[in-house]
């Protein structure tokens, strides 16, 4: 498994959050007949801190076809192609799968 940290502010941070409040909330559908053999799990790991000193800590799940969603402190939301790219883009290292995921 590669790991990777970087630490977003500023417009950066804004995307995410952004991308965050924009997402519906649950998972994203299921679709099975998009799945596809090899690694299911993709998961991405955010903290975010607030300039009011709170924190919060996501867990990203997204991948081939099935339970794919953002959990954290106020429950699960859709995981969005525009989130992956407000919290991988600026990493620079991509992701690879975002078939039918939302685009916000």
């Amino acid at each position: 498994m590669l790991g990777a940290s970087a630490s977003l502010t500023g417009a950066q941070a804004r995307a995410v959050v952004a991308a965050l409040a924009a997402a519906r909330p649950g998972p994203v559908p299921d679709n099975p007949q998009a799945c596809t053999a090899g690694p299911e799990e993709s998961p991405v790991w955010l903290h975010l801190h607030y300039q009011d000193r709170s924190q919060q800590t996501l867990r990203v799940r997204f991948g081939g076809c099935q339970a794919r969603w953002v959990a954290g402190s106020t429950g699960v939301s859709q995981v969005t192609v525009a989130l992956l790219q407000a919290a991988i883009g600026p990493l620079h290292s991509g992701f690879g799968f975002e078939a039918d995921l939302p685009r916000r």
